[in-house]
């Protein structure tokens, strides 16, 4: 196949994958905002919400779904792109995924989100099969 056919192929299948990806940090997003809400009182603006998601340490953990999003952004973007990134980019979305309830990093905290909110195991499930789809 051409690489041109490939790449703009490729390229166009990442997009409900990134769709997917944006959907599952919404959800986090919510649940983590709930938590904070829950300690720290109602988050009063857009604004603040902003800093807190941008600068909190509670937040911190759900940067590395953002720079996954931005990564994909970036090779969607790039006419570029060859076989070899799409699959590394695809096996890294995987790593970050892979949920571990003994680490203390992402994976700990996506563990726990995934066994404790419906809405993110159901937006995770739609990751996977879009991931599923690219990883043929």
């Amino acid at each position: 196949m051409d690489k041109t056919v490939y790449n703009d192929l490729h390229t166009k299948q990442l997009v409900p994958l990134r769709d997917s990806l944006l959907t599952l940090h919404a959800e986090l997003l919510k649940q983590e905002k709930t938590s904070y809400e829950d300690g720290h009182g109602r988050i009063k603006t857009a604004g603040e919400y902003y800093s807190l998601v941008t600068k909190h340490p509670q937040f911190r953990w759900l940067r590395e779904l953002s720079t996954l999003v931005v990564a994909i952004d970036e090779l969607i973007a790039t006419a570029a792109a060859d076989p070899k990134q799409l699959a590394s980019l695809l096996e890294y979305v995987k790593a970050v995924l892979s949920a571990d309830k003994n680490s203390e990093n992402f994976s700990g905290k996506y563990y726990a989100a995934l066994q404790n909110n419906s809405q993110v195991a159901v937006a995770h499930g739609r990751v996977m099969h879009e991931l599923k789809i690219l990883m043929f």
